[in-house]
This record gives C-alpha cells, sequence and structure tokens, in this order.
C-alpha cells in the first residue's frame, strides 16, 4: 500500500498524548524528551562526508583543555581554579562570556559519546564529561546554606553573586550592565540536561533540576512586567530548558518558569503572522526563544497559540529571509526586504548560530506536523551550511559565512577562539544522525534525509541500512536485516524532495517499481509487512536551478539538487584565516574585491541552468558556458560550496542581461570604488544599535538606547546621558580622524559633546542640520598627539542636560584623509567678479589682495550683484558638514528685500532666495544661508556625500547674488564667502553665535596672531586659526600640554583644568 502525505499524520493531541507518556513510562537517552527521535546511540555514520566530520569534530574536542573551561564556573563559586582562563570573549562584568563555551562544551561531548561507535573513543570522551560534571559539582556545593540565594547556583557569569542577588533584589543595574547573563548560562542548563539526555548521567539530571530550582527562586520576585523587561535582553532557550525540565518531572512550577521566560512581544507578534517584526531583531536572539515556544505548546494543550507563533516565525525565516545556503542574517540581524542588498556589500554574513537553532526549531515542528517542508529545509542547511562550517583538516569552526562576491570565512583554534560558534560548532558535528530518520509511535519511520547510515529500531527488530554517495550519487538504497522470524507491517516514509520533479522520483521495493502518485515536497508511505532481506532504492535525480537571492533578485544561486554551487576565485589576502585570541578575530576583515570585479553572469536567466555543465561526477565540479562578462573566467569551476575553503569564493552571482549590465555598471563602479577606499582606511568600526558589534567595543552608557531607523542601526542618549566605546588605535597617530554617521534630518533638541579619552573633540548639533533624508558621514580630525602610545581610546558621546546625543548610525576610526575629489574650497576674492554688468559692471570691482576683499561700489537694490568666475567650475568641493553659506561684509544692507541668491551651484528655479539669518555686527554685517532645506539652494547640493562639487552643473552660472549697500557712497567691501557649519561660524565670528543657538561661548583673547580661544563652559576651549598654524599650548609651570596642528579656519576644542594657560604666546585664565 503507497500513500503521499504532505499533511500532519496525526493531530497534536496524539502528540502530547505521546510526550505526557513518555513521561510515565521513560525511554532511554534522547527519547525521553523527544519520543519521535531515535537516540544518536541507534543510528551509525557510514563512511562519508558526515562520518569523516564527526570523527573529526571529535578530535579536536579531546584537544580542548577542559580545566580552563572550568575556571569561570570555579572563578564564580570561590574555588580552586584548575586552569588559566580564556583570552577571548573572556573578562569582568559588561565584557566577559566567561562560561558559555563550557556549557556548549558538555553537550558536545555527550552527543558525541552518544553517536561513536569507537570504543577507546567513548572511554575518553566519557572520561572527560565525568571529570567535568564532577568539577562543576563541586561547584554547586560550594553554596551549602539553603538560604543562601547562590544555593544551587553554578555558572561562569562574571560577578555571578552581585548579578544574580542583585535582580533577586529587583535591581537590574548589575544585569544590564552584563553581558547577556541568562544566554550564558542557558548553555550550562543545556549542557547539564544533554549530559543527562545523551549518556543518561543522573548526577547531570540532579544538578540541572537544582540548577532550575535556583533559576525559579532567583526571578521570583519580579512582577511579569518586570520579567519581560529582563527579556530584552538575549536568554537563550531559557524557556525551553524549563519546559524540558516539566517533563522530565511532571512539576508544573517549571511550565510556569518557561512560560514567564517567554518574550511576550516577539511571541504576539509571530501570533498575529506579523510581516515586518524581525526587520532588525537579532537573529539569534530570537531563535531560541520560538523554540522554547514550541516546547511549551507541545507540553501544554492549551497553548496552542505557542505553537501558531512557532509555525509563523519559522515559516517567515525560511520562506522570506534564508539564503540558499540555509543560513539568514547579516552581521547577526535580520535584514528587511529593502536592506537584502546587504547580503552582497557586507562582510559579516550568515552566522553559524543561526542555523544551529533553526535546524533545532525545524527538529521541533517536525514532531507536530511531519510535512515534507520542514525535511527540505533541514537538508538544505545541513548539506550546505553546517557541513561548511568545520574546516575538514583542521577542524576549526566558522562564525559568518560570508555572501558577498569574493570574500572569504576565517576559523578558529583550539583554545584560543571562544566565539558562540565554537560553542555550537562543537555540537553541530556530533549530531549528523538526529533527523536522519524519525518515527511515529513506533509505527513509522520516516527517512528525512539521504546520508550513508544505519539504523537500528529495536522497536521493530529492524536494522535499517542506508547505503549511498548522495549528493556524488543521484539516489540511495535502504537494506532491511530483522530476524526471519518477524516479518510485521510498519509504515515506512520516504521523503519526496521538492528539488525532484513528480516524474522523475521513483521507488523500487526488491527491484520492482512502486506506483505512486507523489508531488515534490511530500513523503510517500509504503505499508506492508517488510522481510529480512528486503531493499529499497530511490532515484533522486538532480538538475541544476538558478534561485534569485530573498528580496534581490538581481543576485542569483546556482543549486544541483539541494547542493549549493559555489566557486573558488583566489587566495589572496585571506588576513586573520586561522583567527587568534583577538576580540574580533571571527571576522574576515581582509580587504572587499570589487563586486565589479567579479564574475559576473550576462544573459538570459531562463537559458542559465542549460548553461551549467558538469565537469566531473564524482566531485561534482562543473562550468558555465557563454555567461561570463570576461573570458577570463571561462575556466572557472563550479563545486559543492561546503567543499569550499582557504578561498575566497562566489555563492551568489550578479547576473542580468546585457543591456542592464551597461546600463547600471559605471553607477555600480563608481559606489564600490567609495566603498573600498573606506573599506581600506578604516581601522576600526562600531556598528552602534548591534549587540556584537557593541560588546566587541565594551560599550558603556547612561540613559542610552538603542533602535532601527529605516533599516539602519543605532544608538543614542537622552537628557544628559552619554555612552560610548574602545576602538582600536592599531597604532595609527598621523592623518587619523573620526567618521560619524548621522540621520540627515533630525529635529528636537540634539546637541551633544564628542570626547576622546575624556578630551572634547568637538560640539555637534544635529537639530535641523542637513534637513536631508538619508545618513550623513561626517569625518573629525584626530590630533596625533591624543593617538601617541595608546593601543586603544575611548570615544564618548555626551548629551547636554535636556538633549539627546545622536543617533550615531555608525563610527569609524579612519586612517588618512579623505581623498578629496577636488580643491576643498576657501574665499579667495579673485574667484569673484562680474554677474550682470547691467547691475554692476567691471569697472565697479576693486580688488585688495593684501586683505583678500573685494569692493563694489554699486547704487540700487540688489546691484551689489557678482558670482563666482566660471573658470572656477569643478573647481573645488565642499565637506558635507558645512551646512551654512554664509557672506560676511561691510556696509550691507540687513533689511528684508536687500539680499538674494538667485543661482546656486547651478540650480535656478525662477526664484530669488533670501537670507535664513542676517546679523548687524559691529564693524560687519553677516548673511547666513542654510543650504539643508531651502528651496533652490540644496537641489545640487547632496549632503549624503562627504564632498559636494562647487559646479554650475552645465548651466550658465556656479552661483549668482545680489546683495544692497547700506553706504552713503555705495561701496560696499566683501570680506568673506564661505560655508560653515554653525559650530565653526559661532567659532569665527562670534557675532552670528546667538543667532545660530550656539551658546556659552566667551571670548577669552581677542585674536591673538589670528589665533581666536573661547571658552565654551567647565573647562572647555575652543581655538581657531585664520591660517594654517602649529599652536603650542602650555601650563603655568611650562609644561606643552598640546600641540594643536590647525588648518586655515579649523576649529579646535580641547579639555583644560581651571588655571592659567599659554596659548599662542598669550596668557589666557580658565575659570
Amino acid at each position: 500500500m503507497t500513500h503521499c502525505f504532505n499533511n500532519p499524520l496525526h493531530s497534536m493531541v496524539t502528540l502530547l498524548a505521546c510526550v505526557y507518556l513518555s513521561v510515565l513510562q521513560p525511554l532511554s537517552a534522547q527519547s525521553r524528551l523527544y519520543p519521535h527521535e531515535f537516540d544518536l546511540d541507534a543510528v551509525t555514520l557510514l563512511d562519508g562526508p558526515f562520518k569523516k566530520a564527526m570523527l573529526l569534530n571529535d578530535s579536536v574536542l579531546l584537544a580542548y583543555d577542559v580545566d580552563r573551561l572550568l575556571q569561570p564556573y570555579q572563578k564564580q563559586a570561590g574555588i580552586r581554579q584548575t586552569g588559566k582562563p580564556f583570552v577571548n570573549w573572556s573578562g569582568e562584568i559588561g565584557n566577559g562570556l566567561d562560561g558559555h563555551v563550557g556549557g556548549h562544551y558538555l553537550t558536545a561531548l555527550s552527543m558525541a559519546y552518544a553517536a561513536s561507535r569507537d570504543q577507546a573513543l567513548k572511554a575518553s570522551l566519557k572520561a572527560r564529561l565525568d571529570y567535568m560534571l564532577a568539577e562543576l559539582k563541586l561547584c554547586q556545593d560550594a553554596v551549602k546554606d539553603t538560604n543562601n540565594l547562590m544555593y544551587g547556583y553554578v555558572g561562569g557569569v562574571p560577578s555571578s553573586t552581585q548579578v544574580w542577588t542583585a535582580l533577586y533584589a529587583k535591581n537590574m543595574t548589575y544585569y544590564n550592565n552584563s553581558w547577556v547573563p541568562w544566554y550564558n548560562l542557558h548553555k550550562t542548563y543545556a549542557g547539564l540536561r544533554d549530559a543527562w539526555l545523551y549518556t543518561g548521567d543522573e548526577t547531570a539530571k540532579t544538578m540541572f533540576l537544582k540548577l532550575c530550582d535556583w533559576g525559579v527562586r532567583i526571578t521570583s520576585p519580579l512582577s511579569d512586567a518586570q520579567m519581560q523587561l529582563m527579556l530584552d535582553k538575549e536568554y537563550g532557550g531559557m524557556n525551553e530548558v524549563y519546559a524540558d525540565a516539566y517533563q522530565m518531572t511532571g512539576n508544573p512550577t517549571y511550565l510556569t518558569a518557561a512560560k514567564r521566560f517567554s518574550h511576550k512581544v516577539l511571541y504576539d507578534n509571530m501570533r498575529l503572522n506579523s510581516s515586518v517584526y524581525l526587520d532588525g531583531k537579532h537573529a539569534n536572539t530570537q531563535i531560541p526563544k520560538v523554540i522554547g515556544f514550541e516546547r511549551v505548546a507541545q507540553l501544554d494543550p492549551s497553548a496552542t497559540t505557542y505553537h501558531t507563533a512557532s509555525l509563523n516565525f519559522w515559516k517567515n525565516v525560511v520562506d522570506k529571509r534564508t539564503l540558499a545556503l540555509g543560513g539568514n542574517s547579516v552581521s547577526e540581524h535580520f535584514l528587511s526586504a529593502a536592506n537584502c542588498v546587504k547580503y552582497t556589500t557586507e562582510r559579516e554574513g550568515p552566522e553559524s548560530c543561526n542555523t544551529y537553532n533553526m535546524l533545532k526549531l525545524t527538529e521541533n515542528l517536525f514532531a507536530v506536523n511531519q510535512d515534507a517542508m520542514y525535511a527540505d529545509y533541514y537538508e538544505r542547511a545541513l548539506f550546505n551550511h553546517i557541513l561548511s562550517t568545520q574546516h575538514p583538516e583542521h577542524g576549526g569552526y566558522v562564525y559568518f559565512t560570508s555572501a558577498r562576491p569574493q570574500h572569504y570565512r576565517v576559523y578558529s583554534q583550539v583554545n584560543q577562539a571562544m566565539w558562540c560558534c565554537v560553542g555550537s560548532g562543537m555540537e553541530n558535528h556530533g549530531k549528523y544522525g538526529q533527523f536522519i530518520y524519525s518515527r511515529h509511535e513506533n509505527d513509522s519511520l520516516f527517512v528525512n534525509l539521504f546520508v550513508a547510515s544505519e539504523l537500528n529500531w529495536t522497536e521493530q527488530q529492524v536494522v535499517v541500512r542506508q547505503e549511498t554517495r548522495f549528493p556524488y550519487e543521484q539516489g540511495t538504497t535502504l537494506t532491511l536485516t530483522r530476524p526471519t522470524t518477524v516479518t510485521d507491517s510498519f509504515t515506512l516514509l520516504l521523503r519526496h524532495p521538492k528539488w525532484v520533479a513528480a516524474s522523475g522520483f521513483v521507488i523500487r521495493v526488491n527491484g520492482t517499481p512502486v506506483e505512486s502518485a507523489s508531488t515534490p515536497g511530500s513523503y510517500v508511505a509504503l505499508r506492508r509487512p517488510w522481510a529480512n532481506g528486503d531493499v529499497i532504492q530511490v532515484e533522486l535525480p538532480m538538475r541544476v536551478a538558478c534561485e534569485a537571492m530573498p528580496n534581490y533578485t538581481t543576485y542569483v544561486a546556482l543549486t544541483y539538487g539541494p547542493v549549493l554551487l559555489g566557486a573558488k576565485t583566489g587566495t589572496d589576502n585571506l588576513v586573520g584565516l586561522l583567527a587568534g585570541e583577538g576580540r574580533m578575530e571571527h571576522v574576515a576583515t581582509g580587504p572587499y574585491k570589487t563586486l565589479t570585479s567579479a564574475p559576473i553572469l550576462i544573459g538570459d536567466r531562463a537559458s542559465l541552468p542549460d548553461s551549467v555543465e558538469l565537469v566531473d561526477a564524482d566531485s561534482l565540479h562543473f562550468r558555465i558556458k557563454g555567461y561570463f562578462n570576461s573570458p577570463r573566467y571561462n575556466d572557472l569551476r563550479l563545486q559543492p560550496f561546503a567543499t569550499i575553503h582557504d578561498s575566497r569564493y562566489m555563492m551568489y552571482w550578479w547576473q542580468l542581461t546585457k543591456a542592464q549590465y551597461e546600463s547600471v555598471r559605471a553607477t555600480v563602479e563608481k559606489e564600490e570604488a567609495l566603498l573600498l577606499e573606506l573599506d581600506n582606511r578604516t581601522i576600526d568600526q562600531v556598528k552602534p544599535g548591534e549587540q556584537q558589534s557593541e560588546s566587541d567595543h565594551f560599550m558603556q552608557g547612561e540613559s542610552t538606547n538603542n533602535g532601527v531607523f529605516s533599516g539602519s542601526f543605532y544608538r543614542d542618549a537622552t537628557d544628559g546621558g552619554w555612552f560610548g566605546y574602545r576602538m582600536l588605535t592599531k597604532g595609527f597617530t598621523d592623518s587619523v580622524s573620526l567618521m560619524v554617521r548621522y540621520y540627515g534630518k533630525e529635529t528636537g533638541l540634539r546637541t551633544f559633546q564628542i570626547l576622546i579619552d575624556g578630551d572634547t573633540l568637538t560640539r555637534v548639533n544635529l537639530t535641523d542640520k542637513w534637513k536631508t533624508e538619508g545618513i550623513i558621514s561626517v569625518e573629525y580630525p584626530l590630533p596625533a598627539a591624543w593617538l601617541a602610545g595608546k593601543d586603544t581610546i575611548s570615544v564618548v558621546f555626551d548629551a547636554l542636560p535636556g538633549h539627546v546625543a545622536g543617533g550615531v548610525f555608525g563610527l569609524r576610526l579612519l586612517n588618512g584623509r579623505r581623498v578629496e575629489p577636488l580643491v576643498t574650497y576657501r574665499f579667495t576674492a579673485a574667484d569673484w567678479g562680474v554677474c550682470d554688468a547691467g547691475r554692476a559692471p567691471a569697472s565697479s570691482f576693486s580688488y585688495d589682495n593684501v586683505n583678500n576683499t573685494f569692493t563694489i561700489t554699486r547704487s540700487g537694490t540688489n546691484n551689489i550683484c557678482f558670482m563666482m568666475n566660471a573658470a572656477r567650475n569643478n573647481a573645488y568641493s565642499v565637506s558635507n558638514d558645512k551646512t551654512f553659506f554664509l557672506i560676511k561684509g561691510k556696509n550691507l544692507r540687513t533689511t528684508a528685500g536687500s539680499s538674494y541668491i538667485w543661482w546656486f551651484n547651478g540650480f535656478n528655479n525662477g526664484g530669488s532666495t533670501a537670507p535664513t539669518y542676517t546679523v548687524t555686527g559691529t564693524a560687519s554685517n553677516y548673511l547666513l544661508w542654510q543650504v539643508p532645506g531651502t528651496a533652490n539652494l540644496a537641489t545640487n547640493m547632496d549632503y549624503t556625500q562627504p564632498f559636494i562639487k562647487v559646479t554650475n552643473n552645465g548651466t550658465s552660472f556656479i552661483n549668482a547674488i545680489g546683495l544692497t549697500s547700506s553706504a552713503a557712497d555705495y561701496k560696499s567691501t566683501i570680506e568673506d564667502i564661505n560655508f560653515y557649519s554653525a559650530e565653526d561660524a559661532a567659532a569665527i565670528y562670534p557675532e552670528v553665535a546667538a543667532t545660530l543657538g550656539i551658546t556659552g561661548m566667551t571670548a577669552l583673547k581677542p585674536r591673538v596672531g589670528g589665533i581666536h580661544v573661547y571658552a565654551l563652559d567647565g573647562g572647555r576651549l575652543q581655538v581657531v586659526s585664520e591660517r594654517g598654524a602649529d599652536v603650542p599650548v602650555f601650563d603655568v609651570a611650562g609644561r606643552l600640554v598640546r600641540m594643536l596642528h590647525l588648518a586655515a579656519g579649523e576649529v579646535h576644542s580641547l579639555n583644560v583644568r581651571p588655571g592659567v594657560y599659554l596659548i599662542a604666546g598669550e596668557k589666557v585664565v580658565v575659570r
């Protein structure tokens, strides 16, 4: 009898009954919690890539220093420390994740023990596990007083006692300042559970439940609202382990805890099937929560909406956010549909931990509904992502798998890298046997994966041996061995993968074809009395397919059946290929290759699969014929992505028609040139608002928040709050700048200081600064003296009282000045001349080259008329922090209608633009136009670019201006025409400060040799030079405090204590 299944075989109620039965009638190993799974010791891997990976992983596990893994636990327990601490991801509260890998290691040892068939190896693994459990028990038993809040605790969280006892007292300060303490501790919970689950160790079970009791106690004072506030910080799968504790004991306290550890905001949004809630969320924070949702649903018949939330989440991630690799996320975060281009531009691609947890969620969902879509996803993720994250020779683990064309990956080294993906990597390669087969009520056997293996199904007295070289063979063969006297019936369900056409899927039993109306993405059920020696053959014809990148369809992946095909493109500049102990060495920081230098596929997409030709069936090497943009790629070989290591590679390909390619090529090349220039200049980079990047840079602050705006992460601080990071200088001192990215249309009160190691670099006011949608990048040069002799510097954003600091959308330390496309604009009188001879002919102009001014003598409204000379077209550029256009002059009328700009940077809309502000000074007057947000002025000024060209944009005018003289003789002198930031304008011309909202600035000394010195407040000085100069600052004892290297017009801020200083040879008193 044959059947085709693509819907649930049985209801959830049946499953729940089975689950509860497992509490009353325990089975062995993981089947005690997961009765649909076969124990790992019931599945033996046969020769093939998965067995090879498992054996390599076993040897890697045995190379780790167990005493060093135990050290964080012993330190927090206050007992002897058997090993020295690890360096990587280690430290005190706020920057250390000490102990998390130790928990993973418990799980990995347990899995490896269950899966191994080598008795000597099993003994070594078990000895390690036993030793580790004994030492952890000493840590847990160090607190003997049952009234002590730490009774039952065992963990490596830095400052454990302070963190957890303060939390019990409802004080979350230590908790909030810690690096994801529940996430860290969850690995210990899971490790103890798994030591029981996979090896049957009852001591581990007792320790696990004791830790569970401690967790219930420590959170008991928290209200539900306080619990939810606590769960805003990543907490791993705490709801999952408490659900497991409930199933192990039947104690409803643990089920209640599981629900209290369930994050309601995620639950509600997934229950309601929000399509956008996950946009910008930290991916691996969410996935373990959902695993917990599903476990709650399996154990509580009334919690059906928990299953709804889990299923909606899975479909959202798999269907809309997953690459052909089977992985998801960029820089650990889910992307919005509009931001999926980042898969092709960023080096930090899908994180291994995400896929590790997505497979766990998939296993749980399959237990409820045996839909082939779960196995199809599982297969893709396992064969492509998980298998590829282990180096095939030294066994190192991978953190990020970049999808950017021609980038690469780095690998961990034993006892050096302590990343999260090292911990999950330890587990990944020991559990390959977990989902090859599954069962239902001991009557139905699902063959989910085509992996060479042997299953011992004791309840049916049958051994199923699956022999295959898949995917290097297009089929698999299953042979049944059972006593000749046993011929009981059971249902064998064979997966018809979604990648096999309906006509191509063929099953033969003992050589006879089986008739079935199966469809791709389903199971074919064969129910019959099975006998010893029965042979089932399955044909799995594979074909090449072209799969567009989710939400960014310009890029495609090529697959062969479920196998992602990639290509090696070179081994140059594989910086940090073997990661050491550095904080951020999990990232492949080597230089980018431009997207346009990568092989590009040009032609009709529908025909592309037919152009991919198999070259070598044994290795699955292919070539592409007739599509490359250059013949130099014709010999490029495609191969299974999981076999690509120690190389730059192609995973996704830019694919378009020839016409499309020619229309966008120049634009992409320009964008890539800017990106590569920035990347090559970057010394260090912080991604504000992104958890891992901020942790790696020791983020601290008060009254600070993070969020997502238009798909970009940011951080700010409110009402006098602050936030800051430690950034690497890597020995650079000269020509270093700090680049900060801001939103171009901020409103409200947003004035703040940027401080470098406590010294004020600058004061920034973002309010209405650019009035431009988009992100603006601004560079601030750093004095070399501030960097000399330092490996790191602190960068702090400090809000004024009542103000907001930021948002800050990006932060980089850059080496070398920006490559300016042109000369930076400075006022030169000779650059300006006749605009309209009818208003002001050449005879009305006179120039003073010594003082760099020009004078126009002309009566009549707007007849002080001039423009930038056409010869200066495209000669200058203006940096994007200069948002005001200022004219300073003598005898300029400031009344309404007296001053207009007619043309600005080559744009005229038939109108005249009056100044935003006018200021009547003591000797001169000032006219100021705020360019962003002002009609006619902003049109040709793109403030999203670091530099803006001063140009006529193909018209007759660069700028055309008409002013009016206030002098009796109609003689007006123009002293400055320039672009300034508000702060610079106020510093150079204090008379405009109040008008521009720059307060607290007092001139301490009128011009000293062309140097202006101002006091802002609280010991902060601002020094401005009218010309390029080195300005020494000495204290009263004659000691050099600072040497300021100032360009003409440059403003520099510094913090000094009250006292007497000598600046530019003159005495300045700071009070």
